[in-house]
């Protein structure tokens, strides 16, 4: 029997059999009240407090970019990233911070 990979459509449909209002709306609100980019399988999957710790530490990693400290780090797959990776990452998200 070979392996049939699951169509693409049935894991975006994953993500819609969350509720909008009880779940979808209020993350999405929480992540552009705090400038917060994140991709959709760690937005909508887990508790309510695991999704607080992971915008805390969002928030945290972020405040260390700005003044200089640490690199960003996203929600990715890879373990590792390359050097080249994080600088493109970096330039990235310099761009996407709003100024006042």
């Amino acid at each position: 029997m070979a392996f049939t990979p699951v169509p693409h459509h049935w894991m975006v449909f994953r993500f819609f059999s969350y509720s909008l209002e009880d779940r979808i709306e209020p993350r999405h609100q929480t992540l552009v009240a705090n400038r917060i980019n994140m991709k959709l399988r760690y937005m909508l999957t887990g508790s309510d407090e695991e999704f607080a710790q992971r915008v805390r530490e969002a928030v945290e990693r972020r405040a260390r970019f700005e003044a200089g400290k640490g690199a960003v780090e996203t929600f990715s797959d890879a373990a590792e990233t390359s050097k080249e990776e994080e600088t493109k990452t970096a330039a990235a998200y310099q761009n996407s911070v709003e100024v006042d």
